[in-house]
């Protein structure tokens, strides 16, 4: 099409950038970072009212977690 577009003009940078801005370098970027976009998103969006209550306990709970078995280290 943007050859067909530009067949009977002698404008070669008008052609080049039609076909470059349909290329497949050009969608998979914009994928990428629509991609990027809305991961952003929803890390940052607030969380409902009942997912909110059930991370509750568990955030608190990681606050008093247990030291772990003890270890043995080398005495120089």
């Amino acid at each position: 099409m943007s050859i067909a577009a530009t067949d009977d003009k002698d404008e070669a940078a008008r052609r080049d950038s039609m076909i470059r801005a349909v290329s497949l370098p050009s969608r998979a970027n914009t994928m990428k970072m629509l991609a990027t976009a809305l991961k952003t998103l929803n890390e940052v969006a607030p969380q409902g009212k009942k997912a909110a209550q059930k991370a509750k306990p568990a955030e608190i709970a990681n606050r008093f977690h247990g030291v772990g078995p003890p270890t043995l280290k080398a005495v120089k």
